[in-house]
């Protein structure tokens, strides 16, 4: 209970920091064509998190459409002792047909009914500054604005 409540301490004052900077709200994208989004994706960049610790290289994460419609999540890194260490997950979209937003879960199916085990998964930009590997990619990176704390760039 106290780790629960120094948690969302902690979250309420990280949101005050950024609102008192006076810094724009983050949105996503407006359109995402899902189909050049599935692929192979290789991260280049990322701020410590909690779930990657063991993470030492070779991290990148592979996203397919289902017939379902939800999306294969599939992320993995490479860990001190060289094995490489596989996380399958399942992502669904939030909103209608081009929406940039995910939802993102890597608990097993039978636990999908909880809200908490949803992680939200917004495509920010792609970046100007990684060219596009081919004409149908988004491109090598995204990239988020400079003031985000925790983000991943693939």
């Amino acid at each position: 209970m106290n780790k629960f409540v120094v948690w969302m301490a902690w979250a309420m004052m990280s949101q005050l920091a950024v609102a008192s900077q006076g810094l724009p709200p983050l949105k996503p994208i407006e359109r995402l064509d899902s189909q050049r989004y599935m692929g192979r994706w290789y991260e280049i960049a990322k701020f410590p998190n909690r779930f990657q610790t063991h993470c030492t290289a070779d991290t990148r994460a592979d996203y397919r459409i289902l017939s379902t419609g939800r999306v294969e999540v599939i992320n993995q890194c490479r860990t001190a002792n060289g094995q490489m260490d596989v996380a399958k997950g399942s992502a669904r979209f939030v909103g209608g047909e081009g929406t940039p937003m995910f939802e993102v879960r890597f608990a097993p199916e039978w636990m999908e009914f909880l809200p908490m085990i949803w992680g939200k998964y917004w495509i920010i930009a792609p970046s100007r500054r990684c060219p596009s590997p081919t004409a149908n990619s988004y491109g090598s990176c995204l990239e988020p604005p400079p003031w985000m704390k925790s983000v991943g760039t693939l």
